[in-house]
């Protein structure tokens, strides 16, 4: 017969081996883990930088000739800029091309865009530019407020001093082949226009809030002196972009819905059989109620995103942080 030492050698041994393959299973695990989580990480960083909006003050060379002007025998000065009208152009805020110098102005300080060339207003009707004796925010006659803390915080608005050199000013129509609309805001709330500080603009479009310098234009009519808002309305490519995302979102809240029933007749299940209400049948019943109150809060926002009040919507954000949360800390249980 087999000594005792032999059988606990062998008991040992076997426990070792165990431990050992149990430890390699969770490394591969972990391996392969951190291997998805590279990859998830890194395809997000990829989209980020394809998606990524270049700055209206970083739009300064040949591929940006919308936020360009010609500088006419401007003056050079000891650090290699250019200066103009009172305006100085450091390295790195103007190009050259073909002999000729192009300023940047929108980054060397705020811009704002007029539809048309310096001297000249829309003819009614035709929407034409013609010459015209008239001067452009000299003084700045559109009023001038600071940024609020959200697109929909219009009662933070509030009207500030500037100076009337405060925006530098790029002409042209920067829609490109797109034609433009004209706001209205005398008949559509929407159309209302609130000139920032940085020279963006916020309307009252909750899906569009805020317009920058590559999407509108600011001019008046001949023979008045009214400043209207002019949009560009957007390409083909970015309409089907939108409506894509749009029918993302609808499906991703529309699953959500549809998993809702389920989470509750798990809860019931576990609810109404008392041998299953064990430490682990109750964390997860908290685990799926947790998920339910996430999956019916959220879709709200989803479907009506235009028309939920701004206090309803922080109400459902606050809801939806903890709730969502909280599913994760039940799992730990």
């Amino acid at each position: 017969s087999k000594s005792p030492s032999r059988k606990m050698t062998k008991r040992v041994s076997r426990q070792g081996s165990y431990l050992t393959v149990q430890k390699s299973r969770r490394l591969e695990i972990i391996g392969v883990l951190s291997a998805i989580l590279v990859g998830v990480v890194g395809t997000l960083v990829i989209i980020a930088v394809r998606h990524a909006v270049t700055p209206i003050s970083a739009r300064c060379g040949p591929k940006y000739p919308e936020f360009a002007v010609g500088l006419v025998d401007p003056r050079e000065d000891d650090d290699g800029g250019y200066v103009m009208e009172d305006m100085t152009y450091p390295s790195g805020t103007f190009w050259k091309a073909n002999n000729t110098i192009f300023g940047c102005p929108c980054s060397v300080k705020p811009c704002i865009r007029k539809c048309c060339p310096p001297g000249h207003q829309f003819v009614p009707n035709t929407i034409t530019c013609e010459a015209s004796n008239t001067t452009f925010f000299e003084p700045l006659r559109h009023p001038v407020y600071s940024k609020p803390s959200n697109s929909q915080a219009f009662e933070e608005l509030k009207p500030v001093k500037v100076d009337d050199n405060h925006f530098s000013i790029v002409y042209g129509d920067a829609c490109g082949k797109n034609e433009h609309f004209m706001k209205e805001p005398d008949q559509f709330e929407d159309d209302m226009t609130y000139l920032l500080q940085d020279g963006k603009l916020l309307t009252g479009d909750r899906s569009h809030p805020y317009l920058d310098q590559s999407t509108y234009c600011l001019e008046s009519f001949s023979g008045s002196d009214v400043i209207h808002t002019f949009e560009c309305f957007g390409d083909q490519t970015e309409l089907v972009t939108q409506k894509r995302e749009r029918w993302a979102i609808l499906l991703l809240a529309s699953g959500m819905v549809i998993s809702v029933p389920f989470f509750l007749a798990t809860f019931l299940v576990y609810a109404i059989l008392p041998q299953l209400q064990n430490l682990h049948g109750k964390s997860l019943m908290c685990h799926v109620m947790s998920l339910t109150v996430t999956y019916v809060c959220l879709p709200i926002g989803q479907f009506g995103r235009e028309n939920v009040p701004p206090q309803l919507c922080v109400v459902l954000a606050f809801i939806v942080q903890f709730t969502f949360l909280g599913s994760f800390f039940w799992l730990n249980v």
